[in-house]
């Protein structure tokens, strides 16, 4: 069995975070045997650069594999977070840099010259440092940070996308019926649950709307294996393995409904207090009009004629069906819209 996007993803994330932070040890090694340690003529640089990489890249990936555990502190009010975290961070630290230390440098002067203080104390602002930005890009997604860093939208760009509105079927009742605070846990589940299947069609989440969320790919990304389209259907294997959970705290499993459209769109950052990559443009207006026809005609999935024109030479595993030429609020001329679902053996 293949690795899952998802999965490949995180071990990317890992293996480029612990890598960062490896060279990091090593020229923090390097400072110290030339500023501290020059006079010791028994120990080569070449060794404390070994006990840099290794510090730096074994704490960061030990973070990293545990950061979902960790991420279960964020339940907690703030407070406790703030003075939790850096005790567990410290206590890793001192536990596997003495364990490193020991295996090059020998145990004889773990003691005398290990300067284990600093070190926890440097380590924990790099760790620190490092989940700050891994959080950050949890927040706003890993293309939207990306896309920050490097400027790549700092001037408007125009770029063709396949982009999907998907929200929940009856969300006002559900919310009328179990109150707006467990509404809020309802969509954060769902909205939890949905990025998986999601990342694992190559999809990128632009946005959480309400109940709704804005999930795009690049022309070259939805078209793989009719990715734009397997990610509804894989959602909704997601949602059917969680159907137990739903029931049982929620008294109701999640329904949805998706558009699904493609074509040319805008994307630039915008706003200054607050900056965001938005993308803007007619197809933006488009499949959000196309997930409204859900409910108009019936369907769970509809897809654009455009969209599908693409996509139609890897949608053998579904069943296609014309559901006409709709005249959409706003379109000066009308869209064809196929209703797509999961072929029949």
């Amino acid at each position: 069995m293949g690795i899952s996007k998802y999965r490949q993803k995180k071990i990317v994330e890992t293996l480029s975070f612990s890598l960062t932070s490896a060279v990091i040890g090593v020229v923090f090694a390097a400072l110290l045997k030339h500023f501290v340690f020059a006079s010791d003529t028994d120990t080569s640089l070449a060794r404390f650069a070994l006990l840099g990489a290794l510090t730096g890249g074994i704490i960061c990936m030990t973070f990293m594999l545990i950061d979902p555990w960790l991420e279960r502190l964020f339940s907690w009010p703030l407070l406790v977070g703030l003075i939790l975290t850096p005790i567990i961070y410290a206590g890793i630290i001192g536990l596997e840099y003495g364990a490193i230390y020991t295996a090059v440098m020998g145990l004889e002067s773990l003691f005398t010259n290990s300067l284990i203080i600093p070190t926890i104390a440097f380590s924990l602002v790099i760790s620190l440092v490092l989940s700050f930005i891994g959080m950050i890009s949890r927040l706003l997604g890993h293309n939207v940070l990306s896309g920050f860093l490097i400027g790549k939208y700092r001037r408007p760009v125009r770029e063709n996308r396949f982009v999907m509105y998907l929200d929940i079927a009856g969300s006002t009742a559900i919310a009328e019926r179990i109150g707006n605070i467990a509404f809020m846990s309802f969509l954060n589940d769902f909205f939890c649950d949905i990025s998986r299947p999601i990342v694992d069609c190559h999809g990128d989440i632009h946005k959480y709307v309400g109940d709704e969320a804005i999930i795009t790919w690049t022309k070259k990304d939805g078209e793989s294996k009719a990715s734009a389209i397997e990610s509804f259907f894989a959602i909704g294997e997601k949602i059917r393995a969680r159907s137990s959970y739903y029931e049982a705290k929620y008294g109701e499993v999640p329904r949805f409904r998706a558009g699904l459209h493609y074509g040319e769109v805008i994307v630039g950052e915008m706003g200054d207090v607050k900056r965001e990559i938005a993308i803007l443009g007619d197809v933006m207006n488009t499949a959000s009009r196309i997930q409204g026809e859900c409910r108009t005609l019936g369907e769970d999935f509809l897809v654009s004629g455009e969209a599908l024109s693409l996509l139609e030479p890897f949608t053998a595993a579904y069943s296609v069906s014309s559901r006409g030429n709709a005249e959409l609020r706003g379109k000066e001329s009308k869209i064809s819209l196929h209703a797509i679902r999961i072929a029949m053996p």
